[in-house]
């Protein structure tokens, strides 16, 4: 009717009020089932094949030419499209009718029209789903049904748009600087503070990048700048891939290699704007593909006003929040409804680093491999080659161009690197060369493995022998030179060994870094009253761990890898799944004081109604620990011995006696969403503790207390469903109300 309608004067009133188009499972591309309606009409008493519906037909030749026609006409409509998600059930009398058999080209439970067919896959189209058959597409159980709001909510975007100044008019690039323009309104957060808060992002952004680049030594990297590829990369030229895969062994120099591109996008006169991600083996969160899309997301946002604009606006027109979301949705509802979507002269370059240490690295390339943009991404990736990351390379990827960073392309760095360190540790003597020479020959490729030998030479560097000795000691490669380091943390008196052993315990297993101050109060119940933790660290935990803006953490990710994973047969041995309950119980040991925890989060509350300044207000900055034992005992616990029966005792006791003190901490803490975290890792502990019984032969006599757990999984669950935003409103409300309101035998 609109392309009839821009062809026939008598309608261009009509024509000129059409500013939009809400499309509900429309079949663009036609519907596998076209052929089975026919099959019906036809075995009707009084019906015919009709030619309307053939037309409907996959592949048909008149729908590719109203496509075709439409698609040059409606540059100036807002387009948005539904899909069902839900497939639609053919009663068995039909099949009998029709003669369905299962060679059809749709089955019994097939959807009518496919996400494929229903997405027009204009630019500027936004696209979303409705939990829906294609029955239920256009039909509504009532006002609250999720379909009819997410609808209603499209159409009352729509309407706010058309009557305000049309934003997809703006003349727009992708600029460097920050969103431009009167966007606060008075009382209102900054904008990038709302953005924040929209999409879950609490850290420093940039904190990442310059703990990379502040390792950047000058003149380092510039091997990179002669790589073809990386200069068709870097260029935009439009016969060459999007996306450049560099590949290193361990410690070659990936992540500063990565902060040297970043830094140069983000310096030089490139066209375009950069969006980075370090994967951290170290901190759990920022290994997921949920918080790296989050992270482009914020980024993108900050330097891209009209993408900022369409962001914020799909905040205040549906309430979603990304902090807790799938990656799946996030990936539907910004990347594929906004930010591909607007149109671009200039590219957007995205550097992901560590790509072997993210959480579903297959499933970021998948992801990669559906961008269908209207602004050109370029995309980087860095990480060690494995033979998963090769496989899916190659198999979503297959036009990716691979480059592997070899030993030569890192000498003249690492030569640099020797120098100047040497030269800092060393007087002004002869010796110098010689020992850089040493260093050199051992060191293939590997800045960490240099990295280590200079803190050894730091260490012995008194006398020529002292420095030759270490020099001979020092083994090649990471593997031997980690056991090396193991054998000098075994070789201390036993109280360092096991105060070291216990640093390295926490360090690997924690949920993610943790600060000094975090860190001695979690080594309390071993060891007290440190002269100074930070120093400590440095002298016995045989250069593994580095403390960093006041930050613990191991030195590389292959060092976690080590720990965990090849110690067994060491002097010093870290089995995770002690570890883990280690540290599982120290927390809740630490949240069990009844009397000292109702006092402070009564404090709290108290001045977080009355907005008291952080100066003089109780808050979590002076329990260190508190944060992370009420957000990650749970998750320890779920990864500790399922052999202890001990254990699910102390856990059981926990919740009897401190379950409410703790949902008032969490609540306190901002987050329920920590709540049904914990719950999902008590069941993961019992699934694993499941299996590990039926392997048993002997039957265990706690399984009683095993359901028990799973009850308390099960409540929590119920209370923030049923309680949640009164606990939110008021925490210490969990006191008084909650447990009058929870079923029989629960908490």
């Amino acid at each position: 009717a609109y392309i009839l309608g821009k062809n026939n004067q008598q309608y261009d009133s009509i024509i000129a009020n059409i500013s939009a188009m809400v499309f509900l499972a429309t079949p663009h591309r036609g519907s596998a089932f076209a052929a089975t309606l026919n099959n019906i009409l036809k075995a009707s008493p009084t019906g015919s094949a009709k030619n309307y519906v053939a037309e409907l037909e996959k592949q048909s030749g008149t729908l590719q030419d109203i496509n075709e026609h439409f698609r040059n006409i409606c540059g100036s409509l807002e387009l948005v499209s539904f899909h069902e998600t839900i497939r639609t059930n053919i009663g068995a009398g039909i099949k009998k009718m029709v003669g369905y058999n299962t060679s059809d080209q749709c089955t019994s439970d097939s959807k009518v029209v496919d996400k494929d067919s229903a997405l027009l896959e204009y630019p500027g189209e936004i696209s979303s789903s409705l939990i829906a058959d294609h029955h239920g597409m256009a039909k509504f159980k009532n006002p609250e049904d999720a379909n009819y709001n997410n609808v209603k909510n499209v159409l009352r975007w729509l309407k706010r748009k058309l009557v305000k100044e049309d934003t997809k008019s703006l003349a727009f690039t992708f600029s460097q600087g920050r969103p431009t323009g009167n966007q606060n309104a008075p009382g209102e957060l900054p904008v990038e503070q709302r953005l924040m808060n929209i999409l879950g992002i609490s850290e420093n952004i940039q904190e990442d990048l310059e703990n990379f680049t502040e390792r950047l030594l000058q003149g380092s990297c510039q091997w990179l700048l002669q790589r073809k590829a990386f200069q068709d990369w870097v260029s935009d030229a439009p016969t060459t891939s999007g996306i450049l895969w560099l590949t290193g062994n361990p410690g070659a120099g990936k992540s500063i290699l990565a902060s040297y591109v970043i830094t140069l996008l983000k310096k030089r006169s490139f066209f375009g704007s950069c969006q980075f991600h370090f994967f951290l083996a170290g901190t759990q969160t920022k290994r997921t593909l949920a918080y790296l899309l989050r992270n482009v997301a914020l980024q993108a946002a900050l330097n891209h006003e009209v993408f900022c604009t369409r962001l914020l606006e799909l905040h205040e027109n549906t309430g979603i929040v990304f902090g807790q979301q799938k990656a799946t949705f996030i990936w539907e509802k910004i990347f594929e409804g906004i930010l591909f979507r607007l149109p671009s002269r200039d590219p957007l370059f995205w550097v992901f680093d560590g790509l072997d240490e993210a959480e579903t690295p297959t499933e970021l390339i998948k992801f990669l491999s559906k961008i269908k943009s209207a602004v050109k991404i370029n995309v980087l990736l860095l990480s060690r080659a494995n033979k998963d990351l090769i496989t899916a390379v190659r198999d979503f990827l297959p036009t990716t161009v691979h480059e592997v960073i070899s030993a030569e392309d890192n000498e003249d760095d690492i030569r640099e690197y020797v120098i100047s360190s040497i030269q800092r540790i060393l007087p002004a003597d002869q010796a110098q060369e010689e020992i850089v020479h040493d260093i050199l020959s051992k060191a293939s490729g590997s800045f960490l493995w240099v990295r280590l030998a200079l803190e050894r030479i730091r260490d012995n560097w008194y006398t020529k022998d002292d420095i030759r000795a270490a020099l001979t000691e020092i083994p090649g490669g990471m593997g031997p030179l980690y056991k090396r380091m193991i054998e000098l943390i075994a070789e201390q008196p036993s109280q360092p060994h096991k105060m070291a052993v216990s640093i390295l315990t926490w360090v690997a297993c924690a949920f993610r870094p943790l600060g000094v101050a975090e860190l001695e109060i979690a080594l309390k119940p071993r060891f007290q009253d440190f002269y100074s933790l930070e120093h400590t660290i440095e002298e016995i935990c045989g250069h593994f761990v580095v403390v960093k803006n006041s930050k613990v953490a191991l030195i590389h990710h292959t060092a976690s890898q080590f720990l965990l994973q090849n110690t067994s047969e060491l002097p010093v041995t870290i089995i995770p799944s002690v570890g883990h309950q280690q540290i599982a119980t120290v927390c809740t040991d630490f949240l069990s004081d009844s009397s000292k925890w109702r006092r402070a989060f009564s404090n709290m509350q108290t001045n977080q109604q009355s907005n008291i300044s952080s100066q003089n207000a109780t808050s979590f900055d002076e329990y260190p620990f508190l944060a992370y034992a009420l957000t990650f005992w749970a998750y320890h616990f779920s990864l500790a011995s399922v052999e202890s029966d001990d254990l699910l005792e102390t856990m059981l006791t926990f919740l009897e006696e401190t379950c409410l003190l703790w949902i008032n901490g969490v609540a306190l803490f901002g987050s329920l969403r920590v709540l049904t975290k914990s719950a999902q890792n008590l069941k993961t502990y019992l699934k694993r503790r499941a299996n590990s019984l039926a392997k048993r032969s002997t039957p265990s006599l706690t399984l009683t207390r095993d359901s028990e757990l799973r009850q308390w999984a099960n409540d929590i669950i119920r209370v923030v469903g049923r309680f949640g935003r009164n606990i939110l409103e008021n925490p210490a409300s969990v006191h008084k109300h909650v447990v009058p309101f929870c079923p029989k035998e629960s908490i």
